[in-house]
């Protein structure tokens, strides 16, 4: 018992000031009368005060110490306590206590406020890449990743596997600058549009980068534009025929009252026959481009339509091999049967043609595999390369190279990939074998 009260009064700065006035007077008093004995014992009881006093300052400087370390360490579990805390002490506690549930409560809303902007950013239908100084990747949103085509980016450098040379033309843009960079993604060809700002973050400067895939706006708008200028085409070409209706009047008209001999008849006729026809060739172009069917699509085996496809040319031989190579080989995709195959015969009648006509090239490649959810299909051929000039017009409606062609079967083949949820897009490579290849991707 005695033990315990003297414990607690070694806890206690209360008691250790009292023993250091208690004893202070004591030694002064004892001295002034000439008690050595008291005086001795009043000076042990002051310094017993002092060690009382320093205990518990020693002691709650540690408490601090280890409280400030448990919260670097994102601790906020530690508290104190303890059954002899009273007074300044037990308050001193106390406000440790409350310091660490306040630090806590701080570190769960910026942890709430970090998943709600990478939520955000994972929603938004623009890559952003927050890239430091030294390189490394602070920051990468889901969308920056499927543009660039990878599946993981922690530092700047593996940029340049996606295109040579991006890293450094990436961190020599100034804030507010913008750049187009061309590259190929799984097989096909992209335009991205790239901007460039910086930020804080931790006291350290950020370079964040916002990547837009712009070659699916730009193909949309494309499309709208020359799906607008089919209508209006179609409407000039419609009243254009109202001349004719006129001309076939007046001349059944003249017939009729004996003024026009038979062969001015049939000379009218002969013209508004061939004008009439011409004028109905050219609309059924323009209404296959813009009245497609809805596509039904359901499970196709890639190897049976490459099959069926080949049979359809073997016939026609002039010393073009068609071969395939499907991996696995029962690859399948989703996609309206007959769409699809229109699509894979109008690019192998092109490629045909082009090697007849120009002398160069003999085989036609067609292969099939998948990459994850992504089924692709690649239609190449070592015919004569694509100009520059033509590669960046085939799939335009009505633009052609042909005497003879109408200049929209790239066009209807790329707007049937758009309604099978998949995309057409055209890749070319001098430095191989086959110089063109057709990329059909089902998603």
């Amino acid at each position: 018992m005695a033990y315990s009260l003297l414990r607690s009064l070694t806890r206690r700065p209360l008691a250790g000031a009292i023993l250091i006035a208690a004893g202070s007077a004591g030694v002064t008093l004892s001295h002034l009368n000439g008690l050595t004995g008291l005086c001795a014992a009043s000076g042990a009881a002051a310094l017993w005060g002092l060690w009382c006093v320093g205990r518990v300052e020693r002691r709650m400087t540690r408490k601090l110490n280890l409280m400030i370390e448990a919260i670097g360490n994102s601790d906020y579990t530690m508290r104190f306590g303890g059954r002899w805390a009273m007074g300044d002490e037990k308050a001193f506690n106390d406000a440790l206590g409350r310091l660490s549930d306040i630090m806590r409560e701080e570190k769960m809303a910026v942890a709430q406020k970090e998943d709600y902007h990478t939520t955000v950013l994972n929603v938004v239908r623009t890559g952003i890449v927050a890239v430091s100084d030294d390189g490394f990747v602070r920051q990468v949103n889901t969308e920056a990743l499927k543009t660039l085509g990878l599946g993981v980016l922690t530092h700047a450098r593996q940029l340049d596997s996606v295109l040579p040379g991006l890293e450094a033309q990436l961190m020599r843009m100034a804030d507010g600058e913008s750049s187009h960079v061309s590259l190929s993604r799984h097989g096909q060809e992209a335009q991205l549009l790239i901007r460039a700002s910086s930020a804080l973050r931790d006291g350290k400067r950020v370079r964040v980068f916002a990547l837009d895939d712009i070659r699916s706006s730009l193909d949309a708008q494309e499309l709208d534009s020359w799906t607008r200028l089919t209508r209006v085409l179609t409407h000039e070409i419609m009243n254009s025929m109202a001349p004719m209706v006129s001309l076939s009047r007046v001349t059944l008209a003249a017939c009729e009252e004996g003024q026009a001999d038979c062969e001015t008849v049939r000379d009218g006729l002969r013209v508004i026959r061939d004008t009439s026809e011409g004028l109905v060739r050219f609309v059924e172009s323009f209404r296959r481009f813009t009245s497609l069917p809805t596509p039904v699509p359901r499970l196709i085996a890639v190897a049976d339509l490459a099959a069926e496809v080949g049979s359809l040319f073997a016939a026609e031989g002039g010393g073009i091999s068609f071969s395939t190579d499907i991996r696995p080989d029962d690859l399948m995709i989703y996609a309206d049967p007959s769409l699809v195959r229109q699509v894979v015969v109008n690019i192998v009648k092109n490629a045909r043609q082009a090697m007849t006509q120009s002398g160069v090239g003999s085989q036609i490649m067609v292969k099939g595999f998948s990459d994850g959810d992504v089924a692709t299909i690649e239609i190449s051929n070592d015919g004569p390369a694509i100009p520059d000039d033509v590669a960046g017009q085939i799939f335009v409606p009505f633009f052609t190279t042909k005497a003879e062609g109408s200049g929209i079967g790239l066009s209807v083949s790329r707007q049937i990939m758009r309604l099978s949820h998949g995309n057409l897009a055209l890749r070319r490579d001098a430095g191989s074998r086959f110089k063109t290849t057709f990329v059909l991707t089902f998603e």
